[in-house]
């Protein structure tokens, strides 16, 4: 998975969106990490539940957590739909 690619890019900007909900601040960059963002395993969980949500796909609190950027997320969301 390419960051550029129009899937990358939908899935990019989902999670910005959720990240920023989650947080209650406004994320702008794919290689920002969760935690130093200010998250915690309790905002894993909500971030985790609202992307299953959105995306339709079966991210856990524990990968969210150990994929920390967007950039990972998104690309690990994107092997997992290709599948």
């Amino acid at each position: 998975v390419k960051p550029g690619s129009a899937d990358y890019e939908s899935v990019r900007d989902c999670l910005l969106a959720i990240w920023s909900e989650v947080l209650g601040i406004e994320v702008h960059e794919d290689q920002d990490l969760f935690v130093d963002l200010g998250a915690d395993s309790i905002a894993a969980v909500r971030a985790a539940g609202a992307i299953n949500e959105v995306i339709d796909s079966r991210v856990s609190q524990e990968q969210i957590l150990a994929c920390a950027s967007v950039r990972e997320q998104s690309e690990r969301i994107l092997e997992g739909i290709a599948r």
